[in-house]
């Protein structure tokens, strides 16, 4: 009786003053989001969440709207590592500046975006490459496979998507295959993008191919799981390189020109294969996502990962840089050197994008364009595969 007497004390008090932790509790959430100094629009976005979804609205924002906390992360590169970078590129200066030089001759006020992508410490320009355009992974793929086989000192891939399907595990064979015959082999997979095969991670033990998961996925990290690595790099022996849209997976490769049968739809998509200088800009940003995961440290001033610019020099060499970002980071170098470029443009500008989903900055800056008389061309799929992007993309 005493203790029924006493649970309904405690209910009556909870619902009488309920109200009061759960307002403190409103009020440290909403001055969290204000103090994180995010975008406006979200954070005006998720504050009329989490009022007018009572309850609902903080553990959505408890689980998918903190802040990314890139300090956190980024503890495993400590200072010796960024060291080696600025080193690099006091290194390289002297080098750079005569590159952004001879750009400035050829493309004149673009080369602002060279010069950019340099001064944010992203990537330097490289004016000695051989660059192949690579449209579709039937394209891709049989030159992806013989660089992988004629490696031998090391091969670095890091990917999105990783799928264990038929080109999958012939790539993921030529690794075994090569790790034991002594090249090194490093691997990193996102584990959002690759999640069967970071699942599957066990088959590498014992084969020498070191394989990393990048920012694995867990309950406590929900909140962390925006942030992926979408990165598609192939580096091998510091030669050749591939990069681009094509992820590993067999729905990337279309059959005599027609949709093959692994795809309900055809699959457009482009990559680059590379050789050249521009390389070296690609292995200081591999080792920096290396070395956020669990991987074994390497000595990256070691000449073998880099490319020799004395060993070949390439008629009618492409100018190459980056604009690569990093999950976290402040400094969207990608987005920010699109913008720049065009903004620069005098004549045309013609992008041609899956996911079409524009920020204001970007939607800005074609305006401009538009209205200062440049042609702009902008290529989307007609049917795309996601169904909601699409429709962001046509809105």
């Amino acid at each position: 009786m005493e203790w029924s007497i006493t649970l309904l004390h405690i209910w009556n008090f909870i619902k009488e003053w309920y109200w009061v932790p759960l307002t403190v509790l409103y009020i440290m959430v909403i001055v969290t989001i204000l103090i994180e100094n995010r975008n406006p629009t979200k954070t005006i976005a998720w504050i009329l969440v989490i009022v007018f979804l009572p309850f609902i609205g903080i553990i959505l924002y408890f689980f998918f709207g903190q802040k990314f906390k890139k300090d956190e992360f980024f503890k495993r590169i400590d200072k010796n590592h960024q060291k080696i970078i600025n080193e690099k590129w006091t290194e390289m200066d002297q080098f750079v500046q005569d590159d952004l030089d001879k750009v400035n001759t050829r493309i004149g006020s673009l080369s602002q975006v060279y010069r950019y992508l340099n001064n944010a410490r992203v990537a330097y320009p490289a004016t000695n490459n051989k660059v192949k355009l690579l449209t579709n992974g039937e394209d891709k793929f049989p030159l992806f496979l013989e660089a992988l086989r004629e490696a031998k000192d090391h091969i670095h891939l890091e990917y999105y998507i990783f799928d264990e399907d038929h080109i999958g595990n012939e790539i993921i064979d030529i690794l075994i295959e090569k790790a034991k015959n002594g090249v090194e082999v490093r691997v990193t997979a996102d584990d959002f993008g690759s999640s069967k095969l970071n699942k599957h991670h066990s088959r590498f033990d014992g084969t020498g191919v070191e394989f990393q998961t990048f920012l694995p996925v867990r309950f406590s990290s929900l909140a962390n799981s925006n942030y992926r690595n979408h990165r598609k790099i192939l580096i091998v022996d510091g030669k050749k390189a591939f990069l681009g849209g094509i992820n590993i997976s067999d729905k990337y490769i279309n059959q005599n020109g027609v949709i093959s049968p692994n795809n309900k739809i055809y699959w457009r998509d482009t990559s680059v294969m590379i050789e050249g200088d521009s390389i070296n800009s690609l292995q200081l940003h591999f080792y920096l996502n290396w070395m956020m995961t669990e991987g074994k440290k390497y000595n990256i001033s070691d000449s073998n990962y880099f490319y020799n610019s004395q060993s070949k020099i390439f008629e009618d060499a492409a100018t190459v840089s980056f604009g690569l970002s990093s999950p976290g980071s402040d400094l969207h170098s990608a987005m920010e050197a699109m913008v720049l470029a065009i903004t620069l443009a005098k004549k045309k500008v013609q992008l041609c994008t899956p996911y079409f989903i524009p920020s204001d900055e970007f939607k800005t800056a074609m305006m401009i364009a538009v209205s200062s008389g440049v042609e702009v061309e902008l290529i989307i799929p007609k049917k795309g595969d996601s169904i909601v992007v699409q429709q962001a993309s046509l809105s």
